[in-house]
């Protein structure tokens, strides 16, 4: 696998970086307080400006609560911690292939009409038209 270059390196992980510093509520002041760094450090990962050393990543990575990897956005963001959920993927991961398959590709089908529902909430339709000399 090949590896960014160092500048696309740098912006990736400070745009995770951000992302996950504001998904977690946290001001760059806040964050560079907890690392031990200035605000204009922050900013500096941040912008992609400059790529944050080892050992600040390890950190990073620690206060942020995610792995290495995830950091770097090589990984997924959120574990599955429901209790439920995990005993319906290990039910699905026992199951025959054929019978995985199809509970996968129903799964997947269900995931995307729920996002097209999401995003139909978050986009206003056009206004309804009421007729002539009808009132409300």
């Amino acid at each position: 696998m090949t590896e960014p270059p160092d500048g696309e390196l740098a912006a990736a992980v400070g745009a995770r970086v951000k992302s996950l510093r504001e998904e977690r509520g946290l001001s760059q002041r806040a964050l560079a307080l907890r690392l031990e760094v200035s605000s204009s450090t922050i900013a500096k990962y941040e912008a992609g400006v400059h790529t944050p050393p080892l050992s600040v990543l390890v950190r990073l990575a620690a206060v942020l609560d995610v792995s290495l990897d995830q950091l770097a956005g090589r990984g997924a963001l959120a574990p599955v911690t429901d209790p439920r959920l995990i005993s319906c993927l290990r039910e699905i991961a026992a199951m025959d292939e054929r019978s995985r398959e199809l509970v996968t590709v129903t799964l997947e089908g269900m995931a995307q009409a729920y996002q097209i529902l999401r995003d139909r909430r978050r986009t206003p339709g056009p206004a309804a038209v009421q007729p002539t000399g009808a009132s409300t």
